[in-house]
């Protein structure tokens, strides 16, 4: 496949080869390639007197003679040498390319260090954000379980309904792994109902009752953490809420005792980089748990650890000393209104100490080029000093050409060419005695295949008149070397034909191996780099891309390169229009751009990209994009993992309470508009307690998930099924034309959910009793209908279950 290379350099641009000749370079006169300034004649030998016979090249005012043989040969007398160029020269070009790579590494090294810290940072918000949702979404799940039972309980219902409370505590209790005790306490601070065994503990001091008696108008309050005096001092942390008359006179509270410990150990699985740390907060500043545990206990003040200029909640803010002395970026999120804190940390020390070890590594190469250079540069000047020794002992024309030249004399009408003149660097060049090169041809000096490839190029000069130039690789003694090498006709002013031709050649072995080395480090990179240009009619193009561009995307290299439009259009239809306006926009700025994005993989899958560059503005109003591009698929896939989790039961996979909420008060809001009904199925598993009980919590979860996925079984795509908790259900009905649609479901489901179950060998059985609510038959909002549904199937399994 052909590879846009990177540009070898002229012959011309003053660079130093091991072509030039040995002995003192003279001030460069124009080579003559341009063919009507140029004339030559020979010199034959004058009186028969054994003069050489040469080949003269006249330029302007300038006249070269080239020695047509090794020996017997003189300057003309009045020719003045020129003192050789200055020797400070390499020592300049040394001492600016490691000035330029330094600069290039420290650029390169700021760059990289800001992108490690902001992904740091990022790390600190998405953590603190996800898991201020999830501690939301479980306050709220457990302050509606102790809301709904306290104003039941201090409504006044009669003993049936209260039994019903009890029972609804209990079951929730054993069915969360949040909840150590559910207590609802009267305005006396008695205990009337709890979900603990024995005599309920005294909480007349407690935060949670003398908050609410002393603060009038109060509703939620979340308690500092606290030692249990029912559970041999377990810690615990409290969410209350009370129930007040028309008059705002507290009737009693609905309290729920949670464990830090349980949600510490629930969280903990899904914090999986080393860099990440949790911590819940409790708004006096105690700690209610952190993730890793050490070295901070719960109930630890955090005040001492706060900035001085205190919590920018919100807001990312690094810490230069952290619990062990690290540096880390930290994000503070609010919990129930500032109730608690979720503080997200990311350890900075961990991304910066692999940049330092590539930051040691580059300065390491950079500092190994400077020394080579210095090399080099002190043996240029040894040479240097050599070449002014021997300065007065070469004619003109050998102290002006720095490189390889020769003369091609074309005979036969250009069927054989023949070396007839060649310089000194010739000879140190190739390696070949001039005695031998002059009067030889190409086929006596190389093989056959080599030679007649040159002397086609030789015709092809010849015969079109113009300067050729090519690169050739020549077997030499110190191995496989690269040349340039130019030729130019030579037409003679007499009869008009083109008969000889010079050559100018320059080894560029360098030059390609670094050539060679920087494009092996580009198709090496992750993702590839690029250069994107935007002309003044607003076409792209891109002027370089690595190899790495046709692992990334699937299409080749050629493709991209001669047509832009085939990789920009790669982009997804919804991020393509952002994408490309703020690339103009930050173009227009001159400021560096990042973006995150979809693109389609020529095999059809959608894959994330984020890509980083500049711009510059080129002389002709251009705009020049240079940057890299890389592929952050899976790191896209894990944060969708995280946001799945805060929405679902982590269990089954159905949606959780949280979630079910939302769905049907959208659905409810369709309904209303549509003029048409919903049906909620609320499903209790009957029997499930003792099966869980006797056979453990693992067989019990394994029966819960073949359940869930039964009850999605008997409903449709359209439809939607959540389970609340424990072995409580939901199935939201669509469209329903009444009373004997949703009847119909739950007889099928609860068929479905007699049959015997096989868990790891065990056959059991389950049955389940089922409450069937209608909107907007039975309840006009979704509270409503979830309690209707609720009762519903209290009454179910109060007249014998299944």
């Amino acid at each position: 496949m052909n590879r846009r290379r990177l540009p070898t350099p002229p012959p011309d641009a003053g660079m130093s080869h091991p072509l030039r000749s040995s002995r003192p370079a003279q001030k460069r006169p124009r080579t003559g390639l341009q063919k009507s300034h140029t004339t030559w004649h020979t010199a034959g030998n004058e009186h028969g007197k054994g003069r050489a016979a040469g080949v003269y090249l006249k330029h302007g005012a300038l006249t070269w003679q080239i020695r047509m043989s090794s020996h017997d040969a003189s300057p003309d007398g009045n020719q003045t040498p020129r003192r050789p160029g200055s020797r400070h020269v390499p020592r300049l070009v040394w001492i600016t390319a490691s000035l330029v790579g330094a600069i290039l590494l420290a650029t390169m090294g700021f760059v990289i260090r800001g992108q490690e810290q902001a992904e740091a940072r990022l790390m600190a918000e998405d953590t603190a954000r996800t898991y201020a949702l999830l501690t939301q979404n479980i306050l709220e799940d457990v302050d509606r379980v102790i809301g709904d039972a306290a104003r039941d309980w201090f409504a006044g219902g009669d003993a049936g309904q209260r039994l019903h409370i009890e029972r609804t505590l209990q079951r929730r209790k054993h069915t969360s792994p949040y909840i150590l005790e559910l207590v609802l306490i009267d305005a006396d601070a008695r205990i009337v109902a709890w979900t603990g065994d024995g005599a309920p503990p005294p909480v007349h001091d407690r935060p949670y009752y003398t908050f609410h008696r002393d603060t009038p108008g109060s509703a939620l309050h979340v308690s500092p953490p606290l030692r249990s005096r029912a559970h041999d001092g377990e810690w615990f942390f409290s969410l209350s809420r009370a129930v007040r008359d028309s008059d705002g006179h507290l009737l009693g509270i609905g309290v729920a005792a949670l464990l830090p410990v349980a949600m510490q150990g629930q969280f903990d699985r899904h914090l999986t980089d080393p860099r990440q740390s949790l911590s819940l907060v409790h708004r006096d500043g105690l700690l209610v748990f952190r993730i890793p545990r050490e070295p901070l206990a719960i109930g630890t003040d955090m005040n001492r650890y706060a900035p001085p200029g205190g919590v920018p909640f919100g807001e990312t803010f690094d810490v230069p000393q952290g619990l062990r002395g690290e540096r880390r970026a930290v994000h503070v999120r609010e919990v129930l209104d500032g109730s608690l804190l979720v503080a997200g940390t990311s350890n900075l020390d961990i991304g910066l100490a692999t940049w330092r070890l590539g930051m040691f590594s580059a300065v390491g190469l950079w500092a190994l080029f400077v020394a080579l250079g210095y090399l080099v540069v002190r043996e240029l000047n040894r040479r240097h000093l050599r070449e002014q020794e021997a300065f007065a002992l070469y004619h003109e024309l050998f102290e002006a050409a720095p490189d390889t030249l020769f003369v091609i004399a074309v005979e036969a009408g250009g069927q054989r060419f023949r070396y007839v003149a060649g310089n000194p660097a010739l000879e140190s060049g190739i390696g070949i005695p001039l005695d031998r090169f002059v009067g030889s041809t190409p086929h006596d000096l190389m093989p056959a295949d080599k030679a007649d490839a040159l002397c086609e190029r030789y015709r092809r000069c010849m015969l079109e008149r113009r300067p050729e130039r090519f690169e050739e690789s020549f077997d030499m003694p110190a191995g496989c070397a690269y040349w340039m090498i130019v030729l130019a006709p030579i037409v003679h002013p007499v009869s008009g034909r083109v008969d000889r031709i010079i050559g100018i050649a320059r080894d560029i072995t360098h030059e390609r191996s670094l050539t060679e080395r920087l494009q092996s480090i580009t198709s090496n990179l992750p993702g590839f780099v690029y250069q994107l240009r935007r002309d003044a009619q607003g076409r792209f193009e891109y002027v370089y891309a690595s190899e790495g561009v046709e692992d990334f995307v699937g299409i080749p290299l050629d493709a991209v390169l001669a047509d832009a439009d085939t990789l920009l259009r790669r982009i997804h239809p919804d991020d393509f229009d952002p994408i490309i306006a703020a690339r103009l926009d930050d173009a227009q700025r001159l400021a560096p751009w990042h973006a995150t994005f979809r693109m389609t993989h020529a095999d059809g899958r959608t894959q994330w990209v984020e890509a980083h560059d500049t711009a510059q503005r080129l002389p002709d109003g251009s705009i020049l994009w240079t940057g890299y591009a890389n592929d952050v698929t899976e790191r896209k896939r894990l944060e969708e993992q995280v946001r799945h989790l805060a929405h679902h039961d982590t269990l089954t996979g159905l949606p959780n309470r949280s979630r079910f909420m939302e769905i049907a008060e959208r659905e409810r809001r369709l309904a209303e508009r549509r003029g048409s009904r919903l049906a909620l199925l609320f499903i209790d598993l009957d029997r499930f307690k003792p099966v869980n009980d006797t056979h453990g919590h693992a067989i019990g979860d394994r029966l819960l998930q073949q359940a869930a996925h039964r009850i999605t079984e008997c409903v449709r795509a359209t439809d939607v099924a959540a389970r609340l908790g424990g072995d409580e259900f939901v199935v939201l009905l669509q469209d329903v034309s009444g009373p004997e649609d949703a009847m119909h479901v739950a007889e099928k489901i609860r068929r479905a959910v007699s049959n015997e179950f096989v868990v790891e060998g065990l056959t059991l059985e389950l049955s389940c009793s089922i409450g069937v609510a209608l909107y907007p038959d039975d309840a006009r909002t979704v509270t409503e209908l979830m309690r209707r549904a609720d009762q519903a199937m209290y009454l179910a399994k109060a007249a014998g279950r299944n």
